[in-house]
């Protein structure tokens, strides 16, 4: 019961953190960009394998409640027409909160971030007429940084996350315009 009270109190200090946050800063985001996805199989107990998962494009949408807390909800695609001779098409849905301070310097704000969330992943791997698919879900925590000037923000992230003992990274660089 006391976890539960003080977790409640402390999202609620976070969401109602106005009086330390700009009342401006608040308000939705949509933003276009370029995502990269490596992965790393665990499956040999004395080494793992690296491999480039392809590039894609990344499209978010994102809320900043202050310049502490945001929401945000990202679709990443991954493709590469040359994986172990196949072509392989990947798709990520991701859904979680933001967590930093959105540094006021002059007219523009900085914000690295740490970021916590729901990835939902699906892929076709095809080599001629064989082909698969996998679908998967799991918990992602990422890091980043958001650079916002006026109404256009640019951002750099990476997003971490095991899916059957792999190991996903997507990087993304978006930019967009903050409503």
């Amino acid at each position: 019961m006391k976890n539960l009270l003080f977790g409640t109190s402390l999202l609620l200090a976070l969401f109602s953190a106005n009086s330390m946050a700009a009342n401006d800063f608040s308000g939705s985001r949509l933003g276009l960009g370029l995502s990269k996805t490596s992965v790393s199989d665990g499956y040999y107990e004395y080494r793992s394998e690296d491999y480039d998962y392809g590039d894609g494009f990344k499209f978010e949408y994102g809320y900043d409640f202050n310049q502490i807390v945001g929401l945000g909800v990202s679709y990443e695609t991954n493709n590469d027409d040359n994986f172990f001779n196949g072509e392989l098409e990947g798709r990520a849905i991701k859904v979680g909160a933001d967590i930093g301070y959105a540094f006021p310097i002059q007219d523009v704000f900085l914000k690295p971030y740490g970021k916590i969330g729901f990835v939902s992943y699906s892929e076709d791997f095809s080599i001629g007429s064989d082909s698969s698919e996998f679908d998967d879900s799991s918990i992602f925590a990422g890091l980043g940084v958001r650079f916002q000037y006026s109404h256009f923000y640019t951002d750099l992230s990476m997003d971490f996350y095991t899916l059957e003992n792999i190991d996903f990274v997507q990087t993304a660089l978006t930019a967009g315009y903050k409503f």
